[in-house]
């Protein structure tokens, strides 16, 4: 609308130079106030001619009320005229009641009232008019003086309106944007209440990610502090030590699960036997098999072993596992290694000796905090990142948001500034 009318807006004769509009600087809670006291200057033109219409219809109004009751008085004396005639009578007469009733002249001159009065006056008067063509025709015959009076009363009506209508929508433009400058100015201060309770979200936003900020920073310091310290120090070769420990007992493991590779034919030929039933085992065997299977042959007790590669030995030897010479005669030799040599002892010994030592050192580190105050500092400064991330990208969207607002207000304001100098023809700097 305020392009087109920037466009297309009315021109003054090319010899007569344009005032400048005057200007006056208001602040937005100041507008209303002052359109309501510069309305009746800026209609002023209007509103001599609306008290005069507002005065001939109300005329041409007590006119119809006369004429109406002669109508709804008047006696039918002929008794040929068909009965019909007095039911479209009341008909006609009920619809110049509702003009009557609904047709109330305003109190307000003001363009916009007058606008609202014209456009339900008209409608009220031609659903009246058009509900009671049919009745018109039964009367106009038998009471022509009467009708003829209703008639112009009528067309007396339709014509001022009329004129107040043309006359009304020759300033149309400006007074659709005149009633509309109340909303623009409500929606503006939406939208400023809106900024405002966005920098304050902002604000709190900024403090709390400060807040975060500082908390991380104290827990970095307090972090290399602590990696610093003497205790520290201390755990890192603690934990150290173990895991090297630790190291030792993954190599025994694996030189005690070698010692008895050798025999995994041997074992499985004696555990599908006992499937079978074929040869039954002990459970005591069964359980020798189960640990080596299961790489737990340090657990072992020594007499059960023994036993076992014996009764292994002599089923070998015996040749009921069936198994080929070759095979057999190595397995012989591994089971004699196990049984006259110390290293399998020697191996769980070892074995037993560091884990000793781990679960000492396990005990002495488990003493010192440091890893404790350690793992809780990572998890603050762990806990303070993801805080501050999740903040930064609530502040850089409350921002954009913010931004699309203060946009959204400064056309709101230009639209508003333009709306009021079209209406008023005054420069209006609206002060925010």
């Amino acid at each position: 609308m305020n392009f087109l009318r920037k466009l297309f807006g009315k021109k003054e004769k090319d010899e007569e130079v344009q005032e400048e509009p005057e200007k006056i600087t208001l602040s937005l809670e100041e507008i209303q106030d002052w359109m309501k006291s510069e309305s009746n200057d800026a209609f002023s033109d209007m509103k001599p001619y609306i008290t005069q219409k507002y005065e001939e219809i109300k005329t041409h109004l007590d006119s119809l009320e006369k004429d109406k009751k002669e109508l709804e008085n008047v006696e039918i004396k002929n008794q040929g005229i068909p009965r019909a005639v007095q039911s479209n009578k009341e008909n006609f007469v009920k619809n110049l009641n509702i003009i009557l009733d609904k047709i109330s002249i305003p109190y307000d001159i003001d363009p916009s009232t007058a606008h609202r009065f014209y456009t339900e006056a008209t409608s009220t008067l031609n659903t009246c008019v058009e509900n009671s063509i049919k009745s018109q025709h039964y009367i106009k015959p038998i009471f022509p003086e009467i009708f003829k009076n209703l008639s112009n009363d009528l067309s007396e009506i339709n014509s001022s309106l009329s004129d107040l209508g043309d006359k009304i929508n020759n300033i149309k433009d400006r007074l659709d944007i005149y009633e509309n400058l109340p909303e623009k100015i409500d929606e503006v201060n939406q939208i400023k209440k809106q900024i405002e309770d966005k920098k304050s979200n902002i604000q709190e936003l900024e403090k709390k990610y400060e807040s975060s900020k500082h908390s991380l920073s104290d827990a970095q310091s307090r972090l290399e502090t602590l990696k610093a310290s003497e205790n520290y120090q201390k755990a890192e070769e603690l934990e150290n030590e173990i895991q090297k420990l630790k190291d030792e007992k993954l190599n025994i493991d694996s030189e005690l699960k070698d010692l008895f590779a050798p025999l995994s034919k041997a074992i499985s030929r004696m555990e599908k036997q006992d499937k079978s039933d074929r040869h039954t085992l002990s459970p005591e065997f069964r359980e020798v098999i189960e640990k080596i299977n299961n790489n737990e042959v340090h657990l072992l007790d020594k007499d059960k072993l023994a036993s076992f590669l014996n009764d292994m030995k002599n089923r070998v030897e015996d040749g009921s596992l069936g198994l080929k010479q070759r095979k057999g005669n190595n397995i012989i030799e591994q089971v004699n290694h196990l049984l006259e040599s110390d290293e399998f002892s020697n191996l769980v010994e070892k074995r037993l000796s560091y884990t000793s030592r781990i679960e000492e050192l396990e005990i002495e580190l488990d003493r010192l905090t440091v890893y404790k105050e350690k793992a809780n500092l990572e998890k603050q400064i762990s806990n303070n990142k993801n805080t501050m991330d999740t903040v930064q990208s609530e502040i850089d969207s409350e921002r954009k948001h913010l931004d699309e607002l203060n946009q959204k207000k400064d056309q709101l304001l230009e639209e508003l500034q333009s709306d009021l100098k079209y209406v008023f023809n005054k420069q209006i700097e609206i002060k925010d």
